[in-house]
């Protein structure tokens, strides 16, 4: 899921820190550390990714 939501907040030219800002829970470091595979997220949390990026649920899970 990490390398989805990388390449979803790098099509839109955002930061770590701006994807960061717009969860309003996560910092930079906690973002780097989903876009690794280190931290996993919980369904709770797709969420908020899923509607910041304005896509379905399944899409953050479709190259997990």
């Amino acid at each position: 899921m990490g390398k989805v939501i990388k390449k979803l907040r790098e099509e839109r030219n955002m930061s770590q820190e701006d994807l960061a800002k717009l969860t309003c829970i996560f910092n930079q470091t906690q973002i780097s550390k989903i876009e690794l595979g280190i931290r996993v997220l919980k369904e709770d949390e797709v969420i908020i990714f899923a509607n910041i990026f304005k896509v379905p649920i399944s899409k953050l899970y479709s190259y997990s």
